[in-house]
């Protein structure tokens, strides 16, 4: 370890440090492993060195030592090695005695031999009085310590105060302290409204994980991040603690966006400093391509915006990111150099086994399971944590009674928790009381955002009303008793909303729906057009990422909604996706018979024509014969736009495409290439090239150009117009050759975040105590 000094030194001791009692970050309650992360962040920040040595205190746990190397050659004001130790006590009112440290003299008199110990830092979060303090300095000397140091509560206090840093990587304080470090009584409040998107129990359960590290580092580097994982992972709570933290280092304002076009609408190119943050950016539960396409659109404000000094943190899904990554281009970042994606793209998955126990344990001891079970349940826990499908939001729900009356209290029961957490939650909708599945079911309607308080003018509600015969206040009254385990009543904006608790409850009730015909009919009649078309899918139709399931009984009612959808071209594309990807062919069939003008919709263009949903579309009516000649002449028009407009020929390549064409209309095709388009494919490369910034990947960015080209010289017919391809792609590939020759360097960058400091634990398990 490289452990400095704080500054200001004064002879062998650390200057006094201010008093800082107009703060209170109740440290006592943190518990005894968050406050040695605490300390080992404090040895980095404030110290300004890394540990990365642990030798056990011999308690084996609450109090931990931290080993390592000072610089300098071993002089009195400049130690050689030095020891951190830390104590804990859970007493908000405990003071530090010198016979407190009594029982650590033979190991310090060991660590003195040893050449270990000739700087000894004590940090507590006990009250230290002076006296005190000089009496534990004195018996530290007596004992071989040359430069010895204790920090106490007050001290620890101030440090927090004054570093928005040190809080980023511990945002446990938020939930401490009133937030009176803040200046600015607006951004306070916004603090206070994002940090309750993560529950009462949020904060109090959060472990700074290397992905939370990582995070803030690409926020400060290159102020955008990607935070990628499965359903449950943690995104949005990492989001939001990083939202409060810009906050609370003077950020102007957090913007909640949930669509592209509403950052457009909300971004300002004179505002700085502001803090965006992008939930499910790229779709809830499955792709939004609109989305992708619309964020591709976008990226030139991006990176306007981001030049000002605005921050942005994007959140998806995994298997939603599979897919989208393929069509962004977030290396065109300016701050990012060739081929450094991924230090803006954060994956959730890579927990390590003390993280996930860590977890386990906060969210164990903060809910409201016995002492009994708990002590019951402890010594399954660290294979618990072992398992592959373990999960954040999956141990919060092992905390709480209300998920958890099925479990064995063996092994076994345990890991089937872990291991079919969607069942088990489903099954917990199904048993709860008529009033609460009625709430949920009122979420479920409003896509999982109800104004609060409730409005008896809602025609959603009183949908529930006549479906379930559960009346508005038992409604109100079954929300206020899920509250905190499953829902949350939060600020948005401007305005106060029930909202999921977790996305993942969204995502099972949709299965308890489709299980439930009764359900069903309730969403289909009550649901937003945007919901019902984001949402469903026909009959057996394969989807991941939980759609609900409509039954062939309940297709005329789907029907209807067809019919009723708005027409406007936001609309007309999740309708037009729906029946291309999630409708069998019973039902697309039943649209075309009856609602046959639905084709003649307009929807957005898109910048990449194979994105279109209309076109999808058409390419699924042609698969099932049933595509109409109007639609038919549509879909060639698209292609032949993309092929002699943008050069986009990959479509040369897919038979189905091919297809749409009539023999003639090919031929026509092939002269307007050699007409139109190969004589100005030069100045398309050249364009393309000058498009390309130093700050991304040349090939990357000129992919789909390049795609075009192989499949324009596969199926080209005139060899006159050969030469024209190859003069094309060898101008490609010089141009890709001479930037890997000639690679961009940006200025080097001194910050650094270190790795997460080696944990304390010795021979002790993390959840000796869980049942206190």
């Amino acid at each position: 370890m490289n452990v400095g000094q704080p500054e200001n030194t004064a002879g062998s001791q650390v200057a006094r440090t201010p008093q800082a009692q107009e703060v209170d970050f109740a440290l006592h309650t943190l518990g005894w492993k968050a406050f040695q992360d605490l300390c080992a962040e404090i040895a980095r920040e404030v110290l300004g060195r890394v540990v990365t040595i642990f030798r056990p205190a011999q308690d084996g746990g609450r109090d931990a030592a931290f080993l390592g190397q000072w610089p300098g050659t071993g002089t009195l004001n400049n130690p050689s090695v030095s020891t951190i130790q830390c104590k804990f006590t859970s007493k908000a009112d405990r003071r530090l005695r010198v016979s407190d440290l009594k029982g650590e003299e033979e190991s310090i008199r060991d660590l003195v031999r040893d050449g270990l110990a000739e700087g000894y830092v004590l940090m507590t979060n006990m009250t230290v009085d002076g006296p005190v303090e000089a009496e534990a300095s004195q018996w530290l000397k007596s004992l071989g310590v040359r430069v010895p140091t204790v920090l106490g509560r007050d001290a620890i206090t101030l440090y927090l105060r004054s570093s928005p840093k040190l809080r980023a990587l511990v945002p446990r304080v938020y939930g401490l302290g009133d937030l009176g470090w803040i200046t600015d009584a607006r951004r306070i409040d916004q603090a206070r409204a994002v940090l309750q998107r993560l529950g009462d129990d949020g904060l109090a359960t959060y472990v700074p994980t290397a992905a939370h590290r990582k995070a803030v580092e690409a926020l400060h580097q290159h102020g955008i991040v990607m935070l990628i994982g499965e359903p449950a992972s943690g995104k949005s709570t990492i989001a939001a603690i990083l939202a409060a933290n810009a906050l609370d280092n003077e950020a102007a304002d957090v913007v909640r966006v949930d669509r592209p076009s509403e950052f457009s609408d909300r971004w300002n190119p004179h505002e700085t400093k502001r803090f965006f943050w992008i939930d499910d950016a790229f779709g809830a539960n499955q792709i939004r391509r609109d989305y992708v396409d619309e964020w591709v659109r976008r990226i030139p404000e991006l990176k306007t915006a981001l030049s000002k000094g605005n921050r942005f943190v994007f959140t998806t899904r995994d298997y939603i990111w599979n897919e989208a990554r393929k069509e962004l281009r977030f290396s065109s970042i300016p701050s990012l150099e060739e081929g450094e994606e991924s230090q803006i793209t954060i994956n959730l998955a890579d927990l390590t086994q003390e993280e996930k126990e860590q977890i386990l344990y906060n969210h164990i001891k903060v809910g409201d399971q016995t002492g009994l079970w708990r002590k019951r349940i402890a010594p399954f826990l660290s294979d618990v944590a072992q398992h592959h499908m373990f999960l954040p939001e999956i141990a919060r729900r092992l905390g709480y009674r209300a998920f958890t009356r099925e479990i064995s209290l063996e092994k076994s029961g345990l890991m089937r928790f872990i291991s079919e957490p969607k069942a088990f939650l489903a099954r917990t909708i199904e048993e709860l009381p008529s009033e609460a599945r009625a709430a949920l079911a009122l979420m479920f309607l409003h896509g999982g955002r109800v104004p609060s308080p409730l409005s008896s003018d809602d025609p959603a509600l009183s949908l529930v009303e006549e479906q379930t015969n559960i009346k508005l206040p038992q409604i109100r009254t079954a929300l206020q008793n899920l509250k905190g385990s499953m829902v949350l009543n939060v600020q948005d904006q401007d305005q106060l909303v029930w909202i999921y608790k977790h996305p993942t409850i969204f995502d099972a009730y949709a299965d308890v729906v489709a299980r439930n015909p009764e359900s069903v009919e309730i969403f289909l009649r009550g649901a937003k057009a945007e919901d019902i078309f984001t949402q469903v899918a026909c009959g057996s139709v394969g989807v991941y990422g939980f759609p609900v399931r409509v039954p062939p009984q309940y297709y005329e009612l789907l029907l209807e909604r067809v019919r009723r959808c708005p027409s406007d071209r936001d609309a007309n594309g999740r309708l037009f996706n729906f029946l291309a990807e999630r409708a069998d062919n019973a039902f697309l069939n039943l649209v075309l018979d009856n609602v046959p003008e639905v084709l003649s919709r307009e929807t957005w263009s898109y910048t990449q024509v194979r994105w279109s949903p209309l076109l999808r579309l058409i390419r699924r009516l042609k698969e099932i014969g049933r595509l109409p000649e109007d639609a038919r002449r549509v879909g060639v028009s698209m292609l032949r736009d993309a092929l002699l407009d943008d050069c986009d020929a990959t479509f040369l390549d897919d038979e189905l495409n091919l297809s749409l064409f009539e023999p003639l209309e090919l031929v026509r095709l092939g002269f307007q290439i050699r007409e139109n388009l190969l004589p100005k494919l030069e100045g398309v490369v050249e364009e393309a090239a000058d498009n390309v910034s130093y700050h991304e990947d040349a090939a990357e960015a000129l992919s789909l150009l390049r795609d075009s080209l192989k499949a324009l010289d596969r199926c080209f017919l005139f060899e006159e117009g050969r030469e024209a391809i190859d003069e094309a792609q060898s101008r490609i590939e010089s141009f890709i050759e001479d930037r890997k020759n000639n690679p961009w360097a940006p200025e080097d960058d001194d910050y650094t975040v270190a790795p997460s400091p080696s944990s304390a634990r010795g021979a002790r398990s993390i959840f000796d105590d869980l049942h206190e």
